[in-house]
């Protein structure tokens, strides 16, 4: 998957094993911005490769297996991480219970 800073990606990402090619071409936006600090755009790496160029696309696209097998590792750790992955329908009944229960 080639996408900009969508959070699909790491949905995709998840549910596929495959890594995804993260493309933006101004990266040092988001570090003006303060962006980078997010635990969402610092764990690209982990799912996949960031991409500043069509070059680098072309580059990552050739690269593929290197980082499906550089990726797989991280993106099972990161996964982990996830509170409720897999989980979210017993999640959200678990929430409208405590809503429902707080009135």
């Amino acid at each position: 998957m080639i996408t900009d800073i969508s959070g699909t990606a790491y949905t995709y990402a998840f549910l596929t094993k495959k890594p995804i090619i993260f493309f933006l071409i101004n990266e040092k936006l988001i570090n003006e911005l303060g962006y980078n600090e997010l635990s969402y755009l610092q764990d690209r790496k982990k799912i996949g490769t960031i991409a500043q160029s069509l070059d680098q696309v072309r580059e990552a696209v050739r690269n593929i297996k290197f980082i499906v097998s550089k990726t797989k590792i991280s993106n099972d750790l990161l996964e982990k991480e996830i509170n409720y992955l897999g989980n979210s329908k017993n999640r959200i009944k678990q929430l409208i219970n405590v809503i429902l229960s707080e009135k």
